[in-house]
């Protein structure tokens, strides 16, 4: 570098260190996104583990249902002991209720106070700082909100307020997933909603690794992360018409979208038509592995290999 004269020196110098700079706040943004992921990943592990050694599936859930609705009915003044139980075991039903609490809102409730717990004595002290180093930008109106939820988490940095108020100014919408929001939004002791902080900043993270992810929000100076409008030709609002042609592809989302489940149809219908019928495929109705499938003959070897 230093052979080269110092318009050329200076010039490959700055390329370089350009590139570099782009390198590292990819990398920033592949941190964050790894970090939202594996507190959410580890919470939900140790939830499934925990119910391991105590869950039992139950299979025939809509002939259970049948035949205590059907024993229900012959005797409906009767005792649950001595009616149901005859026809469906109390250990089958403790599985049952097990399995549903695995699947359902208590199986939700038990994954986030886990994740909770990691988020808040853990990866809160180091999120800030990476956050901080970031500029996070939306193009577009429904992420904007997510924008607006970053720069409150910013501003609340050492704050100890552990509640905020309902008063517009901590966005919800377009933020919190609908499946959050009784964690998020909470009752005090006079029963006033008010917004847990916490679990607020949980779930901001959670829809900015969504957003990162499908390219909706941006980070200034990032080269995979970078501004999804760069990626279109300059004059792209004007030729749009001529580079849809070019890719063989509709302007309408709707028809591009309705194309896709079109081809998805056709393909699984052919599947579902072809298996049965395919002679290297068996299907068993009993046992552990339903599906069996016969080795495929050997390719010819390449004949550019020795």
């Amino acid at each position: 570098m230093r052979r080269h004269p110092e318009p050329i020196r200076y010039t490959f110098l700055a390329a370089f260190c350009w590139q570099r700079r782009q390198e590292i706040i990819d990398g920033l943004v592949d941190l964050l996104v790894q970090i939202v992921h594996r507190i959410s990943v580890r919470a939900e592990k140790k939830v499934v583990d925990e119910l391991l050694g105590d869950l039992q599936k139950v299979h025939g859930k809509t002939t259970l249902l049948f035949k205590m609705a059907e024993a229900a009915l012959e005797q409906p003044n009767g005792v649950v002991k001595e009616v149901l139980y005859p026809v469906v075991s109390e250990q089958t039903l403790s599985d049952l209720v097990k399995e549903y609490r695995s699947n359902g809102l208590t199986y939700r409730r038990h994954v986030y106070t886990i994740l909770r717990a990691s988020y808040s004595g853990h990866y809160r002290r180091m999120l800030p700082p990476l956050l901080d180093a970031l500029d996070f930008r939306a193009n577009t109106a429904p992420q904007r909100p997510i924008i607006k939820a970053l720069a409150l988490i910013k501003a609340h940095r050492d704050s100890r307020q552990q509640h905020f108020a309902v008063d517009g100014t901590v966005p919800i919408e377009g933020v919190v997933p609908p499946h959050w929001r009784e964690l998020v939004l909470e009752h005090d002791a006079s029963g006033e909603i008010r917004v847990n902080r916490i679990n607020d900043e949980i779930s901001v993270l959670h829809s900015l690794r969504e957003g990162l992810r499908c390219k909706a929000i941006w980070v200034a100076g990032a080269d995979r992360f970078r501004n999804p409008d760069d990626d279109l030709p300059a004059d792209f609002d004007v030729q749009r018409t001529t580079y849809y042609t070019a890719l063989q592809q509709p302007e309408s989302a709707d028809d591009f979208i309705a194309g896709v489940c079109k081809a998805m149809e056709d393909a699984l219908s052919r599947f579902n038509d072809g298996l049965p019928k395919n002679p290297r495929v068996t299907l068993r109705e009993q046992g552990k592995n339903r599906i069996k499938l016969s080795p495929l003959d050997p390719q010819p070897e390449p004949a550019t290999i020795l």
